[in-house]
C-alpha cells in the first residue's frame, strides 16, 4: 500500500512532480484531454470532495510514507476506491492517447493493456 500511495501522489499529487497528469494537458492533440472534469466524472467525488481527498492523500504521503513523522499522531487511512478508479481512469487515457499515436505511426507499440484487461489477467491466475 505505501508504494501505491507514493506512485499514486506522483501521478496525481503535487504539481511539480515531473509526471504529473497535468503536464500532457495542452501538449497533444491526438484524443481529448485527461483533465480535472474527467477526474470528478470517474470518480463520481465534487470538486470539493476532490480537493479533500487529495489533500489527505498527499498528507498520508507525507506523513507516513515518504517523511515519515514520528510526532504525528493522526491515524487517517481515507479509502483508496477513487484512487482506484482514478488511476485506471488515467491508464486507460493513456492506452488511447498511445494507440492513437501508433495508429498514425507515431509510436511502435502500446506496451500495456487497458485496466479492465490488466484486472481480468490478474483474477484468472487465482482461478484454480
Amino acid at each position: 500500500m505505501k508504494q501505491t500511495i507514493i506512485q499514486w501522489c506522483q501521478i496525481f499529487g503535487s504539481f511539480n512532480e515531473d509526471v504529473h497528469w497535468s503536464k500532457l494537458k495542452g501538449e497533444q492533440v491526438l484524443i481529448a484531454d485527461f483533465d480535472r472534469e474527467m477526474i470528478l466524472k470517474v470518480s463520481g467525488l465534487s470538486l470539493e470532495e476532490w480537493n479533500s481527498y487529495h489533500k489527505n492523500l498527499k498528507r498520508l504521503r507525507d506523513k507516513f510514507f515518504a517523511h515519515f513523522d514520528i510526532d504525528s499522531t493522526e491515524d487517517y487511512l481515507p479509502k483508496l476506491d477513487s484512487a482506484l478508479v482514478i488511476a485506471d481512469s488515467y491508464r486507460d487515457w493513456l492506452y488511447d492517447l498511445l494507440s492513437t499515436a501508433n495508429e498514425l505511426g507515431q509510436l511502435m507499440e502500446v506496451g500495456f493493456v487497458k485496466s479492465q484487461e490488466f484486472r481480468n489477467k490478474i483474477e484468472n491466475e487465482f482461478i484454480p
